[in-house]
Formats: C-alpha cells, structure tokens, sequence
C-alpha cells in the first residue's frame, strides 16, 4: 500500500483560498495514489499585522491599524475504515486469469511456469541469434514474428524428442558437453552443437 505519509510533507504550501488549498491537497493524494485512504480538508492561518494608520515616521501619537493576513493550507486525514479494508489483504498474493475454468492449484501451475517461457523466448538471442531488423511492413512483421514462433516450436520439439527417447532406451545422460560432461536434460543448443558439421544438418 503506497506511504500515505508522503502526503503531509507536502501540505506546507500555502494558498490565498480555500477552494486552491482544496485542490492542491486533491492534486497530491492523486499523485501518490492514496485518494483511497485520505480525506482532503482544508485549515486557515491568520497572521497579524500592525501598519501606521497615516504615513510619516513613527512616534509616541502614531496610530497604527491592525491587518489580518489570511492562508489556507491543505489538510490530509487518514480514513480508518478503508485503511482497515486495505490492510486485510495485506500479505495475500492474488492471481488473475482469464480461464475460469482453473482451479486455485492450476492458476498457480501456469504462474510458476512462466519463467520457462520466457526462458525459450531468451533462446532467440542466445542460442539462435536473432537480430534486430528493420522492416516497414506489417505484414513482414506479422511473418517474422511467426517464424520467431516457430523457430522455437522446433528447438522445444527436439528437447522433448530427444529426452523422450533417452527414457524409452534407459539412458540417464549424454556427453553432450565439450568436456565430456553428460547432461540429464539435453537442450536443442547442445544437440545442435553436436550436430555441427554432419553433412545435411545446418546449424
């Protein structure tokens, strides 16, 4: 929840009217996004002052008048009833989905496995280096961004290919590594590594 705080080390400025107080006051709760859980009230300072009632220099005789100068200065007043709402969902971690036919369990399935997408959307600049291009058409664009898709359907097709057939044959890793080094989950850019140089295989 955004520090509410914040708000009244701003309500020092002072203003000529009420209504300019008032909307200074809205202006800030709005910047902080805090309109939820303050109240904007406005509060009048008046400060003396003398001055001589006739010009000259001062004396013994001289009258003097009293002014009053009056300011308005933002008020921010904390409203406890939704301050107590916000706080009941203090530490709850909310999904949100469009499918409604997931289960709670499903929602957070798909959630955690966001980083392996993103993780094959990282391959396109590692593994297949892609580069940047510049193109007017949108159509081009559309074309590109599917064989963008693509490139990366086959490199998660091989991955499954290849692990499914090491569980079919009993085989736990391959030294697919420069060193030697075996690996339990072969990526495509391992495969492809290996693949380097046989005839009809361009990688």
């Amino acid at each position: 929840m955004p520090d509410w705080r914040r708000c009244a080390a701003r309500d020092d400025a002072e203003f000529t009217t009420p209504a300019d107080a008032l909307e200074a006051g809205q202006r800030i709760v709005q910047v902080e996004q805090v309109q939820r859980y303050l109240r904007v009230t406005t509060s009048e300072q008046v400060r003396e002052e003398f001055r001589q009632a006739r010009p000259g220099r001062p004396g013994p005789e001289t009258e003097y008048r009293r002014i009053e100068n009056r300011t308005y200065q933002p008020v921010f007043e904390e409203d406890p009833e939704a301050i107590r709402r916000e706080a009941l969902c203090d530490g709850l971690f909310p999904l949100m989905s469009n499918d409604a036919s997931l289960s709670l369990a499903e929602a957070l399935g798909k959630y955690k496995y966001q980083p392996f997408v993103e993780k094959r959307h990282e391959q396109l600049k590692s593994v297949f280096g892609v580069a940047p291009m510049w193109l007017k058409n949108v159509g081009r664009v559309a074309s590109l961004l599917w064989l963008y898709y693509v490139v990366e359907l086959v490199g998660a097709l091989l991955e499954r290919e290849v692990r499914r057939r090491m569980g079919e044959v009993g085989v736990a890793r391959l030294a697919l590594y420069p060193e030697g080094r075996s690996s339990e989950a072969p990526t495509a850019a391992l495969v492809f590594d290996r693949l380097r140089g046989i005839v009809g295989i361009a990688c």
